[in-house]
Protein backbone atom coordinates (compact mmCIF):
# COMPACT_ATOMS: atom_id res chain seq x y z
CA UNK A 1 0.00 0.00 0.00
CA UNK A 2 1.29 3.44 -0.90
CA UNK A 3 1.81 5.93 1.89
CA UNK A 4 -0.79 8.69 2.11
CA UNK A 5 0.65 12.14 2.74
CA UNK A 6 -1.51 14.49 4.75
CA UNK A 7 -1.60 18.19 5.48
CA UNK A 8 -3.46 19.59 8.46
CA UNK A 9 -5.14 22.99 8.31
CA UNK A 10 -5.64 24.38 11.80
CA UNK A 11 -3.59 23.57 14.88
CA UNK A 12 -5.95 24.82 17.58
CA UNK A 13 -8.26 22.48 19.49
CA UNK A 14 -8.48 19.48 17.13
CA UNK A 15 -5.43 19.82 14.87
CA UNK A 16 -2.94 18.43 17.41
CA UNK A 17 -5.22 15.43 18.04
CA UNK A 18 -5.43 14.67 14.34
CA UNK A 19 -1.68 14.99 13.95
CA UNK A 20 -0.94 12.71 16.89
CA UNK A 21 -3.44 10.08 15.77
CA UNK A 22 -2.42 10.17 12.12
CA UNK A 23 1.27 9.81 12.95
CA UNK A 24 0.44 6.65 14.89
CA UNK A 25 -1.03 5.01 11.76
CA UNK A 26 0.98 2.83 9.40
CA UNK A 27 1.08 4.13 5.85
CA UNK A 28 0.39 7.73 6.85
CA UNK A 29 2.76 10.67 6.86
CA UNK A 30 1.75 14.13 8.05
CA UNK A 31 3.92 16.38 5.94
CA UNK A 32 2.72 19.90 6.75
CA UNK A 33 0.57 21.90 9.15
CA UNK A 34 -0.92 25.30 8.28
CA UNK A 35 -2.22 27.78 10.82
CA UNK A 36 -2.43 31.57 10.93
CA UNK A 37 -1.04 31.69 14.48
CA UNK A 38 2.75 31.75 14.75
CA UNK A 39 2.43 30.60 18.37
CA UNK A 40 0.49 27.50 17.32
CA UNK A 41 2.99 26.76 14.58
CA UNK A 42 5.83 27.06 17.09
CA UNK A 43 4.00 24.62 19.37
CA UNK A 44 3.60 22.23 16.45
CA UNK A 45 7.31 22.38 15.61
CA UNK A 46 8.18 21.75 19.26
CA UNK A 47 5.77 18.84 19.73
CA UNK A 48 6.23 17.28 16.28
CA UNK A 49 9.73 17.91 14.96
CA UNK A 50 10.08 17.20 11.28
CA UNK A 51 6.58 18.33 10.31
CA UNK A 52 6.78 21.38 8.07
CA UNK A 53 4.68 24.38 9.11
CA UNK A 54 3.30 27.36 7.27
CA UNK A 55 0.89 30.23 7.73
CA UNK A 56 0.09 30.09 4.00
CA UNK A 57 -2.84 27.82 3.10
CA UNK A 58 -1.97 28.06 -0.60
CA UNK A 59 1.50 26.67 0.10
CA UNK A 60 0.00 23.62 1.80
CA UNK A 61 -2.66 23.08 -0.88
CA UNK A 62 -0.14 23.57 -3.67
CA UNK A 63 2.29 21.02 -2.29
CA UNK A 64 2.71 17.96 -4.51
CA UNK A 65 3.75 16.11 -1.33
CA UNK A 66 0.21 16.23 0.08
CA UNK A 67 -2.53 13.85 -1.03
CA UNK A 68 -5.20 14.72 1.54
CA UNK A 69 -6.07 17.54 3.91
CA UNK A 70 -7.62 17.58 7.37
CA UNK A 71 -9.59 20.77 8.01
CA UNK A 72 -9.63 21.50 11.75
CA UNK A 73 -10.48 25.19 11.73
CA UNK A 74 -13.44 27.23 12.99
CA UNK A 75 -16.70 26.40 11.21
CA UNK A 76 -16.91 29.79 9.51
CA UNK A 77 -13.83 28.84 7.43
CA UNK A 78 -14.79 25.26 6.51
CA UNK A 79 -16.60 25.92 3.24
CA UNK A 80 -13.87 28.08 1.72
CA UNK A 81 -11.01 25.80 2.81
CA UNK A 82 -12.76 22.56 1.84
CA UNK A 83 -13.70 23.94 -1.59
CA UNK A 84 -10.20 25.26 -2.17
CA UNK A 85 -8.66 21.91 -1.14
CA UNK A 86 -10.95 19.98 -3.48
CA UNK A 87 -10.17 22.35 -6.33
CA UNK A 88 -6.48 21.72 -5.60
CA UNK A 89 -7.10 18.00 -6.08
CA UNK A 90 -6.82 16.98 -2.42
CA UNK A 91 -8.98 14.47 -0.57
CA UNK A 92 -10.54 16.12 2.51
CA UNK A 93 -11.53 15.20 6.05
CA UNK A 94 -13.33 18.14 7.64
CA UNK A 95 -14.29 18.42 11.27
CA UNK A 96 -18.02 18.59 11.88
CA UNK A 97 -20.08 20.32 10.86
CA UNK A 98 -18.90 20.21 7.26
CA UNK A 99 -20.27 23.67 6.39
CA UNK A 100 -22.57 26.34 7.78
CA UNK A 101 -25.43 25.59 5.40
CA UNK A 102 -26.91 22.65 3.59
CA UNK A 103 -26.42 24.36 0.24
CA UNK A 104 -22.69 24.73 0.93
CA UNK A 105 -22.47 21.07 1.95
CA UNK A 106 -24.24 19.95 -1.23
CA UNK A 107 -21.92 22.10 -3.33
CA UNK A 108 -18.68 20.71 -1.89
CA UNK A 109 -20.08 17.16 -1.98
CA UNK A 110 -20.87 17.52 -5.68
CA UNK A 111 -17.46 19.06 -6.29
CA UNK A 112 -15.74 16.12 -4.59
CA UNK A 113 -17.84 13.66 -6.63
CA UNK A 114 -17.05 15.46 -9.90
CA UNK A 115 -13.32 15.35 -9.14
CA UNK A 116 -13.50 11.75 -7.86
CA UNK A 117 -12.10 12.83 -4.49
CA UNK A 118 -13.01 11.58 -1.04
CA UNK A 119 -14.78 14.09 1.21
CA UNK A 120 -15.36 12.95 4.79
CA UNK A 121 -16.72 14.57 7.93
CA UNK A 122 -15.23 13.81 11.34
CA UNK A 123 -17.79 12.33 13.71
CA UNK A 124 -15.42 10.95 16.33
CA UNK A 125 -18.11 10.51 18.96
CA UNK A 126 -19.87 7.95 16.76
CA UNK A 127 -16.96 5.57 17.41
CA UNK A 128 -16.75 6.10 21.16
CA UNK A 129 -16.86 2.71 22.95
CA UNK A 130 -19.45 3.97 25.42
CA UNK A 131 -21.73 5.19 22.64
CA UNK A 132 -21.29 1.92 20.72
CA UNK A 133 -22.20 -0.06 23.86
CA UNK A 134 -25.28 2.09 24.49
CA UNK A 135 -26.38 1.66 20.86
CA UNK A 136 -26.03 -2.13 21.14
CA UNK A 137 -28.13 -2.17 24.34
CA UNK A 138 -30.83 -0.06 22.70
CA UNK A 139 -30.83 -2.36 19.66
CA UNK A 140 -31.24 -5.41 21.93
CA UNK A 141 -34.23 -3.77 23.64
CA UNK A 142 -32.54 -3.90 27.05
CA UNK A 143 -33.44 -0.33 27.91
CA UNK A 144 -37.13 -0.38 27.03
CA UNK A 145 -38.54 2.42 24.89
CA UNK A 146 -35.93 5.10 24.35
CA UNK A 147 -37.21 8.44 23.13
CA UNK A 148 -34.33 10.72 23.91
CA UNK A 149 -30.71 10.46 25.05
CA UNK A 150 -28.64 13.33 26.30
CA UNK A 151 -24.90 12.91 26.74
CA UNK A 152 -22.22 15.16 28.11
CA UNK A 153 -18.68 14.76 26.87
CA UNK A 154 -16.27 15.11 29.74
CA UNK A 155 -12.52 14.85 29.89
CA UNK A 156 -10.83 11.79 31.36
Amino acid sequence: MAEIRIGIVGFGAWGPNHLRNLRAQDGVQVTMVADLSQDRLATCRKQFPGVATTDDLDKLLGSPDIDAVVVATPLVTHYDIVKKALLAGKHVLAEKPLTRTGDEAVEVTRLAESKKLTLMVGHVFMFNPGILYLKAEIDKGELGSVYYIDTVRTNL
